[in-house]
């Protein structure tokens, strides 16, 4: 039996808590049938969790009332009912999310932030750099992998025996000759894209 995580507690009039797994969706509807699926909760548990952990339908639920179901198993419903009484609620409290403010690109007097030009020529001049170096060490990662490879006929190890390992380590160089191909040649037209 699996358990859930976040759940909330529902007081009954018995003073008994009541565990109710939370509902992420509206009016309850996965809750319930979960609840009778897993043999978690009653039907009339369910009826309460549903109404109390759907935050939709509890703000629209006024008044909850305790039937007496067949075999005696209470049942909880919004409406009254032949042999229902009327339960004593505390009142659902809610806050509404705080408001976050907006993120704006403007400095503290009011203007957009901007970059000198000569700011960002030594920006593009390090990035340029930097991308030379990730491109020469790329390559020589692709000059040793072809060496490897050996147009696909690569020595054979002394581990491979089996020739269906050999065939395995051929097809993974092969697709690291590729990446390292791809990797190459995305460098170059990033360098060819500065200024």
């Amino acid at each position: 039996m699996k358990r859930h995580e976040s759940v909330s507690e529902v007081p009954m009039p018995a003073a008994t808590p009541v565990r109710c797994p939370a509902t992420s969706r509206g009016w309850g509807v996965s809750l319930f049938a979960h609840g009778l699926r897993g043999g978690l909760l009653s039907v009339g548990t369910a009826l309460v969790c549903t109404l109390w952990g759907s935050p939709v339908q509890a703000q629209s639920a006024t008044a909850v009332y305790r039937c007496d179901g067949p075999n005696g198993t209470p049942l909880y419903q919004n409406a009254p009912g032949k042999g229902c009484r009327l339960l004593d609620l505390p009142p659902i409290n809610s806050v509404p999310a705080a408001k976050m403010p907006a993120a704006s690109s403007t400095g503290s007097n009011g203007q957009s932030a901007r970059v000198s030009s000569s700011q960002q020529r030594s920006r593009d001049s390090d990035r340029r750099r930097i991308l030379e170096k990730e491109l020469a060490r790329e390559q020589s990662r692709l000059d040793a992998l072809r060496t490897e490879y050996n147009d696909g006929e690569p020595e054979r190890q002394g581990d491979e025996r089996n020739y269906q390992k050999y065939l395995d380590r051929v097809e993974r160089l092969k697709n690291d000759v590729a990446q390292a191909m791809q990797n190459v040649s995305s460098i170059r037209r990033e360098i060819d894209s500065l200024p």
